[in-house]
Protein backbone atom coordinates (compact mmCIF):
# COMPACT_ATOMS: atom_id res chain seq x y z
CA UNK A 1 0.00 0.00 0.00
CA UNK A 2 1.63 3.26 -1.27
CA UNK A 3 2.18 5.48 1.65
CA UNK A 4 0.58 9.51 1.45
CA UNK A 5 3.91 10.78 0.53
CA UNK A 6 4.37 8.50 -2.68
CA UNK A 7 0.60 8.91 -3.46
CA UNK A 8 1.12 12.60 -4.10
CA UNK A 9 4.58 12.42 -5.37
CA UNK A 10 2.74 10.19 -8.34
CA UNK A 11 0.69 12.81 -8.68
CA UNK A 12 2.84 15.80 -9.10
CA UNK A 13 5.99 14.40 -10.23
CA UNK A 14 4.59 13.96 -14.10
CA UNK A 15 3.05 17.62 -14.22
CA UNK A 16 5.77 18.88 -12.41
CA UNK A 17 8.85 17.44 -12.33
CA UNK A 18 8.82 15.39 -15.58
CA UNK A 19 7.32 18.15 -17.23
CA UNK A 20 9.27 21.12 -16.53
CA UNK A 21 12.63 19.18 -16.98
CA UNK A 22 11.80 17.97 -20.30
CA UNK A 23 10.67 21.33 -21.49
CA UNK A 24 13.05 23.66 -19.65
CA UNK A 25 16.25 21.72 -19.82
CA UNK A 26 16.50 22.52 -23.61
CA UNK A 27 16.54 26.73 -22.74
CA UNK A 28 18.33 26.62 -19.24
CA UNK A 29 20.51 24.23 -16.84
CA UNK A 30 18.03 23.78 -14.71
CA UNK A 31 17.23 20.34 -12.81
CA UNK A 32 13.83 19.78 -11.25
CA UNK A 33 12.71 17.90 -8.45
CA UNK A 34 9.35 17.45 -6.30
CA UNK A 35 9.34 17.12 -2.97
CA UNK A 36 6.37 16.93 -0.45
CA UNK A 37 5.87 19.57 2.37
CA UNK A 38 3.72 19.17 5.58
CA UNK A 39 4.40 15.48 6.05
CA UNK A 40 5.58 15.81 9.45
CA UNK A 41 7.03 18.29 11.52
CA UNK A 42 10.53 18.29 9.85
CA UNK A 43 9.39 18.62 6.55
CA UNK A 44 7.22 21.88 7.00
CA UNK A 45 7.22 24.17 4.29
CA UNK A 46 8.93 27.22 6.73
CA UNK A 47 11.47 24.24 7.72
CA UNK A 48 12.28 23.76 4.18
CA UNK A 49 12.60 27.32 3.14
CA UNK A 50 14.67 28.41 6.01
CA UNK A 51 16.82 25.70 4.94
CA UNK A 52 17.03 26.38 1.48
CA UNK A 53 15.43 23.58 0.27
CA UNK A 54 12.82 25.06 -1.75
CA UNK A 55 12.70 27.41 -4.80
CA UNK A 56 8.51 27.03 -5.82
CA UNK A 57 5.67 26.29 -3.39
CA UNK A 58 2.24 24.26 -4.65
CA UNK A 59 -0.21 25.10 -1.99
CA UNK A 60 -3.60 26.68 -1.05
CA UNK A 61 -4.58 29.99 -0.98
CA UNK A 62 -3.97 30.30 2.54
CA UNK A 63 -1.05 28.26 2.54
CA UNK A 64 0.41 31.32 -0.34
CA UNK A 65 -0.51 33.87 2.16
CA UNK A 66 1.49 32.76 4.98
CA UNK A 67 4.32 32.30 2.62
CA UNK A 68 3.79 35.70 0.70
CA UNK A 69 3.85 37.89 4.17
CA UNK A 70 6.32 35.92 6.07
CA UNK A 71 8.53 35.03 3.14
CA UNK A 72 8.14 37.46 0.45
CA UNK A 73 7.51 34.87 -1.72
CA UNK A 74 5.36 35.68 -5.32
CA UNK A 75 1.91 33.65 -6.77
CA UNK A 76 3.15 33.19 -10.27
CA UNK A 77 0.15 30.99 -11.69
CA UNK A 78 -3.27 29.12 -10.07
CA UNK A 79 -4.52 25.82 -11.14
CA UNK A 80 -7.57 25.66 -12.90
CA UNK A 81 -9.38 22.34 -11.39
CA UNK A 82 -11.67 20.05 -13.18
CA UNK A 83 -14.86 18.16 -10.90
CA UNK A 84 -16.60 15.93 -13.66
CA UNK A 85 -17.94 18.35 -16.13
CA UNK A 86 -16.99 21.58 -14.25
CA UNK A 87 -14.54 23.59 -14.55
CA UNK A 88 -13.04 26.14 -11.71
CA UNK A 89 -10.24 28.38 -10.68
CA UNK A 90 -11.79 29.18 -7.27
CA UNK A 91 -12.65 26.88 -4.08
CA UNK A 92 -15.21 27.96 -1.57
CA UNK A 93 -16.14 26.40 1.65
CA UNK A 94 -20.13 25.41 3.28
CA UNK A 95 -21.12 25.69 6.78
CA UNK A 96 -23.66 22.93 7.50
CA UNK A 97 -25.60 21.09 9.86
CA UNK A 98 -27.42 18.13 9.57
CA UNK A 99 -31.53 19.40 8.36
CA UNK A 100 -33.42 17.00 10.86
CA UNK A 101 -31.25 18.70 13.97
CA UNK A 102 -34.04 20.90 15.61
CA UNK A 103 -31.54 22.78 17.84
CA UNK A 104 -29.59 24.38 14.71
CA UNK A 105 -31.77 26.59 12.28
CA UNK A 106 -29.48 29.32 11.83
CA UNK A 107 -25.58 30.62 12.37
CA UNK A 108 -26.45 31.96 16.23
CA UNK A 109 -27.83 28.56 17.09
CA UNK A 110 -24.28 27.50 16.85
CA UNK A 111 -23.06 28.45 20.48
CA UNK A 112 -22.41 25.74 22.57
CA UNK A 113 -22.54 23.32 19.87
CA UNK A 114 -19.81 20.92 18.63
CA UNK A 115 -17.89 22.50 15.75
CA UNK A 116 -15.85 20.04 13.92
CA UNK A 117 -12.83 22.14 11.55
CA UNK A 118 -10.97 20.66 8.66
CA UNK A 119 -7.04 21.37 7.61
CA UNK A 120 -6.30 24.28 9.46
CA UNK A 121 -3.36 25.14 6.98
CA UNK A 122 -6.53 25.77 4.07
CA UNK A 123 -8.34 28.57 3.09
CA UNK A 124 -11.59 27.38 3.60
CA UNK A 125 -11.14 26.48 7.43
CA UNK A 126 -9.35 30.52 7.60
CA UNK A 127 -12.24 32.09 5.82
CA UNK A 128 -15.16 30.15 7.88
CA UNK A 129 -13.53 30.98 10.65
CA UNK A 130 -13.74 34.85 9.53
CA UNK A 131 -17.60 33.81 8.51
CA UNK A 132 -18.28 32.98 12.24
CA UNK A 133 -16.45 36.06 13.46
CA UNK A 134 -18.63 38.50 11.35
CA UNK A 135 -21.71 36.65 13.19
CA UNK A 136 -20.28 37.31 16.45
CA UNK A 137 -19.41 33.48 17.26
CA UNK A 138 -15.88 33.12 18.36
CA UNK A 139 -14.62 29.47 17.27
CA UNK A 140 -12.90 28.88 20.22
CA UNK A 141 -14.63 30.59 22.93
CA UNK A 142 -18.59 30.20 22.07
CA UNK A 143 -18.30 26.25 20.74
CA UNK A 144 -18.78 23.45 23.42
CA UNK A 145 -16.50 21.72 21.54
CA UNK A 146 -13.91 22.11 18.31
CA UNK A 147 -13.04 18.55 16.68
CA UNK A 148 -10.20 18.77 14.31
CA UNK A 149 -10.55 16.30 11.30
CA UNK A 150 -7.55 17.46 9.07
CA UNK A 151 -8.59 16.52 5.47
CA UNK A 152 -10.90 13.50 6.87
CA UNK A 153 -14.12 15.35 5.51
CA UNK A 154 -15.78 12.29 5.41
CA UNK A 155 -15.51 11.25 8.83
CA UNK A 156 -16.59 14.96 9.78
CA UNK A 157 -19.89 14.29 7.39
CA UNK A 158 -20.69 11.20 9.20
CA UNK A 159 -19.70 12.47 12.85
CA UNK A 160 -22.56 15.31 11.59
CA UNK A 161 -25.04 12.91 10.07
CA UNK A 162 -24.74 10.36 13.36
CA UNK A 163 -25.25 13.27 15.79
CA UNK A 164 -21.95 13.57 17.51
CA UNK A 165 -20.83 16.83 16.10
CA UNK A 166 -23.69 19.77 15.50
CA UNK A 167 -21.84 21.69 12.79
CA UNK A 168 -19.02 21.23 10.29
CA UNK A 169 -16.67 23.21 7.58
CA UNK A 170 -16.20 21.57 4.11
CA UNK A 171 -14.80 22.36 0.85
CA UNK A 172 -17.38 22.82 -1.72
CA UNK A 173 -16.24 21.04 -4.77
CA UNK A 174 -15.47 18.15 -1.82
CA UNK A 175 -18.85 17.91 -0.77
CA UNK A 176 -20.58 17.95 -3.91
CA UNK A 177 -18.11 16.16 -6.24
CA UNK A 178 -17.07 13.17 -3.04
CA UNK A 179 -20.12 12.87 -1.00
CA UNK A 180 -23.19 13.93 -3.12
CA UNK A 181 -25.43 11.04 -1.47
CA UNK A 182 -25.30 13.54 1.99
CA UNK A 183 -26.05 16.53 0.53
CA UNK A 184 -29.74 16.53 0.77
CA UNK A 185 -29.58 15.66 4.66
CA UNK A 186 -27.69 18.66 5.03
CA UNK A 187 -28.83 22.62 5.98
CA UNK A 188 -26.22 25.07 5.05
CA UNK A 189 -25.84 28.27 6.48
CA UNK A 190 -24.85 31.82 4.92
CA UNK A 191 -24.64 30.42 1.56
CA UNK A 192 -23.75 33.53 -1.18
CA UNK A 193 -25.80 33.47 -3.60
CA UNK A 194 -24.49 33.86 -7.40
CA UNK A 195 -20.83 33.72 -6.17
CA UNK A 196 -18.23 34.55 -8.65
CA UNK A 197 -14.60 34.71 -9.05
CA UNK A 198 -12.93 36.54 -11.85
CA UNK A 199 -15.76 36.71 -14.44
CA UNK A 200 -16.65 33.04 -13.01
CA UNK A 201 -19.59 32.18 -11.34
CA UNK A 202 -18.48 29.24 -8.60
CA UNK A 203 -20.27 25.92 -10.04
CA UNK A 204 -21.20 25.07 -5.98
CA UNK A 205 -22.98 27.14 -3.67
CA UNK A 206 -20.46 28.33 -0.84
CA UNK A 207 -20.43 30.18 2.58
CA UNK A 208 -17.75 31.98 2.27
CA UNK A 209 -15.72 34.43 -0.10
CA UNK A 210 -13.91 32.44 -2.97
CA UNK A 211 -10.31 31.90 -3.35
CA UNK A 212 -7.75 30.77 -5.81
CA UNK A 213 -7.55 26.77 -6.00
CA UNK A 214 -4.18 25.90 -5.62
CA UNK A 215 -1.32 27.87 -6.73
CA UNK A 216 2.36 28.12 -7.40
CA UNK A 217 4.31 30.49 -5.79
CA UNK A 218 8.27 31.12 -6.28
CA UNK A 219 11.24 32.21 -4.25
CA UNK A 220 12.17 35.66 -4.63
CA UNK A 221 15.77 34.73 -4.96
CA UNK A 222 14.53 32.94 -7.95
CA UNK A 223 16.37 34.22 -11.48
CA UNK A 224 12.95 35.81 -13.72
CA UNK A 225 14.27 33.69 -16.28
CA UNK A 226 13.28 30.80 -14.50
CA UNK A 227 9.93 32.08 -13.11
Amino acid sequence: QPTTQEVVLNMFRPIFEDYLNSEIERYLPVKFSVVVVDANQSTTAERLIDSGQLDFLYSTAGRMACVEAEYGWIVIASAQAHFSDKETAAQGSLIYSLMSNPQIQAMEDFKGKRIGLGNVLSSSYHISRQVLADNNIDLFKDASQVVFYGDSYGAQLQDVIHGTLDVGFVPSSTLFEEFPDVVPLLRFHAVIPNASFATEIHPYPTSTPLTPYFSLAASSAVPWMVK
